[in-house]
């Protein structure tokens, strides 16, 4: 998890290398974090902003980025559509950060066409590829849909005897990205 946080800034300030409009007086970038600090996700969600402010600290403490410190201004978006459009919406207008990162494909799928608008980097952990596909600004980390889905599928292929596999999901996009997966590996699913 640690990693995966740590990459993702890293990759965020590549980009904020060519999209940032900040003066070079201010020295300070501005990551907005979408997250779930409360209710459904806070397993998640609070401890992704621990790791981020861990992170940011230790990059602090040794100077920043090029001579830029890091700043992390986390919103609760209680994995709730409306708080989650709400948050970024608010560190738009109050703190214009110059990239934002966010959990789950949900909150992630309300607030990219926000951010494409605004044209801000938008790092996100999620399932689904559709934010990628829809947002030119959107770059994903974490597990995917498809490639998890076809792994675990060759898994259960390779070391479980199952007659026919079937598979139950929810009506959302990450299952049918999972379906893909899974129908390349086993094609009568």
């Amino acid at each position: 998890m640690k990693i995966i946080i740590i990459m993702t800034i890293l990759v965020g300030l590549f980009i904020l290398a060519g999209c940032s409009s900040q003066s070079q007086i201010e020295k300070e970038y501005k990551i907005g974090a979408s997250l779930s600090l409360t209710g459904a996700g806070s397993n998640l969600g609070q401890p992704t902003l621990k790791g981020m402010e861990m992170a940011v600290n230790e990059i602090n403490a040794n100077g920043g980025i090029n001579g830029y410190k890091l700043k992390v201004l986390a919103q609760d978006n209680k994995f709730d559509l409306t708080e989650s459009v709400n948050g970024v919406s608010f560190l738009l207008n109050t703190e214009d950060p110059d990239v934002f990162t966010s959990l789950f494909t949900l909150p992630t799928n309300a607030v990219s066409s926000i951010l494409k608008e605004n044209q801000k980097p938008l790092l996100y952990e999620a399932f689904s590829r559709t934010v990628v596909h829809d947002n030119e600004y959107a770059f994903k980390s974490n597990f995917d849909s498809i490639s998890g889905c076809e792994e675990l599928t060759q898994y259960l292929k390779d070391n479980i005897k199952y007659e026919k596999l079937g598979v139950i999901f929810a009506q959302a996009d990450y299952s049918q990205e999972c379906l893909q997966g899974i129908k390349k590996v086993e094609p009568d699913v």
